[in-house]
């Protein structure tokens, strides 16, 4: 009787288990997890809290969840893209207006000094020639090519 049992609940187990897939599950040294399995990718951040993404290749269709704020957001990789190049052209003309309204009370010699070598720094020219979106979604770590080639 109890072996029938056994045999029971073990073929009730094989017929409603769903089938496994493969796939891989990345983890970084921070922690962060990526899962790559049928053509989609996710990602998700250590802490409960933080941004998440998925993105599936096939369809070229976006998923963003944001469990701090409750938010989510599901578009096209192109829509995506799009925003994130608007929301950057946003904060760089704010940091420019930013940049000139310190700027007027500065001496003239001074304050071309300071234009030069914000013009000249790294991040500002990196940022103004990719029209990528940020690198503070960590889904974004290959952004600067995954735009452009979407289209």
């Amino acid at each position: 009787m109890r072996n029938l049992c056994s045999t029971c609940v073990l073929a009730l187990l094989l017929l409603v288990t769903p089938a496994v897939e493969a796939g891989w599950i990345i983890v970084d040294e921070g922690g962060h997890q990526t899962s790559l399995s049928r053509g989609r990718m996710k990602m998700s951040p250590k802490e409960a809290q933080g941004v998440s993404m998925v993105l599936d290749i096939g369809r070229a269709r976006m998923w963003v969840a944001d469990a701090g704020r409750r938010t989510y957001w599901e578009g096209t990789v192109e829509e995506y893209c799009q925003a994130m190049r608007t929301t950057m052209a946003g904060a760089m003309a704010d940091m420019e207006k930013q940049m000139a309204e310190s700027m007027k009370d500065m001496p003239r010699l001074q304050a071309r000094e300071a234009a030069t070598r914000a013009a000249s720094s790294p991040e500002r020219s990196s940022a103004s020639a990719s029209s990528a979106p940020p690198r503070s979604f960590s889904a974004a770590a290959s952004t600067r090519r995954s735009c452009a080639s979407w289209r």
